[in-house]
């Protein structure tokens, strides 16, 4: 299980792929099932859409 959080590296964040089990550490966990990057110039962000659903959405 991998661990998403705002303190999360960008290596370990951009590694996660479909399939891997993921949690915010708080109500969100589950499998990942695509994979959202935005590069917003001061920051990036990453959105992952569980199969449940659920979207747990990180910026670094």
């Amino acid at each position: 299980m991998i661990r998403i959080t705002s303190e999360t590296s960008i290596e370990i964040l951009s590694e996660i792929k479909p399939g891997d089990f993921v949690t915010d550490s708080f109500s969100k966990s589950g499998i990942v099932e695509s994979i959202e990057k935005n590069d917003l110039d001061i920051y990036i962000e990453f959105r992952f859409t569980l199969v449940t659903g659920s979207i747990i959405a990180v910026r670094v």
